[in-house]
Order: structure tokens, then sequence, then C-alpha cells
């Protein structure tokens, strides 16, 4: 989002909030801040999540909230669609497990494993390392993308710069975290 959609989203906030002046008189402080921390999300999205706050909200968005929403809406995939994912990659892993498995997002990549296990799955005869891998899925996909909601809440810019910083301090010879 550019600081000139900020002002734009500080205009829809106004307006659909008409007696908090807030947004209305934002001073540069405000609007940089602003900034910085939604410079990573689309400003179409963020307007829905503005649109979808106040249909239930009385007071203005925070800025976790509408990141919250936009993060939220990014992934879009229950467990069972995800798990459709890798059903669909199975169909053709007997021979192409490696081609299948850097096709599946990067969630589902994460909780098979490897090309190699797809593969396994692949070619069993009796059906229960594939159920037993659905439980298993299943169970763990709630739990990874609680995670990267978590992960992706921070501004881009603030997750590079603190990474950087844990970097510095652990070539300095730091205390590791």
């Amino acid at each position: 989002m550019t600081k000139r959609e900020v002002l734009k989203l500080f205009g829809v906030i106004t307006n659909l909030y008409v007696t908090d002046r807030h947004f209305a008189a934002a001073d540069e402080a405000m609007r940089d801040v602003w900034h910085e921390m939604l410079q990573d999300i689309d400003y179409n999205l963020a307007e829905k999540a503005v649109g979808a706050h106040a249909a239930t909200n009385n007071f203005p968005p925070t800025i976790a909230e509408i990141r919250r929403f936009c993060v939220k809406a990014e992934i879009g995939e229950t467990a069972e669609q995800a798990w459709a994912r890798v059903l669909y990659a199975l169909k053709d892993s007997a021979y192409h497990s490696a081609e299948r498995f850097e096709e599946l997002p990067d969630v589902c990549r994460r909780l098979v494993g490897s090309s190699s296990v797809l593969h396994e799955w692949a070619i069993s005869e009796d059906g229960t390392s594939v159920s037993v891998a659905r439980a298993r899925f299943l169970r763990q996909y709630d739990i990874e993308i609680r995670k990267d909601v978590e992960r992706k809440m921070i501004p881009q810019s603030i997750r590079q710069a603190l990474e950087a910083a844990v970097n510095v301090n652990l070539l300095e010879g730091g205390a590791e975290a």
C-alpha cells in the first residue's frame, strides 16, 4: 500500500465512522506509521477489511485488525481443502512426485514433508498410510496456519529488520533467543 492509498483508506474510515475524527485529522506521523505497518498489504484487501470491520464494530479498526483480516483472507483454505490439494497431487505422484510436491502450497509441503513421502503414499496399496496421513495432516494444518498468521501479522519490513538484528547479534557472539 502506498502513502496515497493510506490517505484514501483514512478517508474510507472517516466516512464509515463519522463521529470519530482521528483519521480525518491524522498528522504526518500517524500517516507514516500506518504506511509502515500496512505497506505490504494490498489496498483493495485492506479496504474490504475496513468494510467488514465496520459491519460489526462501533469503533474504527486498528492496524492489527486490518492486518489479521488481510492475512486470513490470503490463506483462505480450510484443512479439508488443503488435503484435497494433496490428494490431487497423489494421483500423479507414483511417477511425478517431485513436480506435484513443488506445486503444493508451502503449508502443505511442510506438512507432507517431501516428494518421497508423496511417492510412498501414491504407491501404497493398503490405503492405511494415506488415511493416517490425512488425520495427522488435518490435525496439524490449523496449527501451521495459526503460526503463519502470527508470523504474517508482523509487517514484512519489520520482520526483515528483526531477523537481521538477530543474525547480527548471533554473529557478534550474542546469546541465542
